[in-house]
């Protein structure tokens, strides 16, 4: 087991301490003092010329972009508008016309029925048949053909 300390020990032990942590912090201060300088060197320098410069650069060249964009979008905004216009002007005309033709194609259809009707009725033997075999027997035809195959 280790021994106690006696309070002397603890003091100096507490005095190495506090010397300790006030040299660290002096030294952790003196270390951010040079990064400091040394990053305000390079961003005085070339570097950060550079760096400024292409930053600025980049900033015109978004504000130029920007503008352009905002500049089609005010012309997108014109463009709707007009198609809006045009297609309110046009939907009077169309409606009236699409009338016309509805009623001219049902007239048609109608005529189409009509004429078809007739002619069933004209040929209403053969009207609903889908085949030979279904109009008529064969052997209705045999008078015809008596004495062609002797």
């Amino acid at each position: 087991m280790a021994e106690k300390l006696t309070e002397s020990q603890k003091a100096l032990n507490k005095e190495a301490t506090r010397l300790r942590n006030k040299a660290y912090n002096a030294r952790k201060a003196a270390f951010y003092a040079a990064v400091d300088a040394a990053e305000q060197t390079i961003r005085d320098g070339a570097l950060g010329a550079a760096s400024d410069s292409s930053s600025k650069a980049l900033d015109a060249a978004i504000t130029q972009r920007n503008a352009a964009l905002a500049e089609i979008r005010a012309q997108i905004e014109v463009l709707t508008a007009k198609l809006a216009e045009t297609e309110a002007a046009y939907s009077p005309v169309l409606s009236e016309l699409r009338a016309v033709r509805d009623d001219a194609y049902t007239k048609l259809r109608a005529a189409e029925r009509e004429v078809r009707q007739k002619i069933e009725q004209d040929y209403a033997d053969v009207a609903d048949c889908n085949s030979a075999t279904q109009w008529k027997d064969f052997e209705e035809f045999l008078p015809d053909v008596a004495g062609k195959t002797e």
